[in-house]
């Protein structure tokens, strides 16, 4: 093999240590965790450039995507970004402390007050969203456009 990595490495090692194992599934694993891995600093920088933590990006876009007039429920936005109940309470906090969202009152439900994109939040989500675009497709562009489709239908059918 002429571009031999890290993991072929690992692999070939460990094919010498156990030659009476296969460990193809250890080479998909190793190459995916690495893609995740490297591709996740590179969102996470493009991200920073804005002032936005991945999951505050998340919390933003849950709400974008909701559509008028872009307001969720705390326990929704929880639902939508996979994160606790407990754990969206921070990322609102400060996402609401820097004007992007704000807390509404409900007169049907006191309990819990909805969480609004603010037109800020909104300008942010969505510059922010053109520049994280632009990177994934940069990260897949040694494949392509048949490759991609392929991947997602593959990545699809194990998750």
């Amino acid at each position: 093999m002429d571009n031999e990595d890290l993991i072929d490495e690992m692999l070939s090692g460990w094919q010498s240590a156990r030659p009476d194992l296969e460990f193809q599934p250890m080479a998909l694993f190793a190459r995916c965790n690495r893609f995740v891995i490297l591709s996740m600093r590179q969102l996470e920088s493009t991200l920073a450039d804005r002032g936005l933590s991945v999951g505050e990006f998340d919390v933003l876009s849950a709400l974008r995507r909701s559509g008028e007039p872009f307001m969720l429920r705390p326990s929704q936005l929880a639902d939508r970004v996979m994160v606790t109940r407990a754990g969206i309470t921070s990322r609102i906090d400060k996402l609401e402390e820097h004007g992007f969202v704000e807390r509404r009152r409900d007169p049907s439900d006191r309990r819990s007050e909805p969480i609004a994109l603010t037109k800020s939040g909104r300008r942010l989500v969505d510059g922010a969203l053109v520049a994280y675009l632009d990177n994934q497709k940069r990260l897949f562009s040694q494949l392509s456009s048949t490759q991609q489709r392929q991947l997602e239908s593959l990545l699809r059918r194990l998750v």
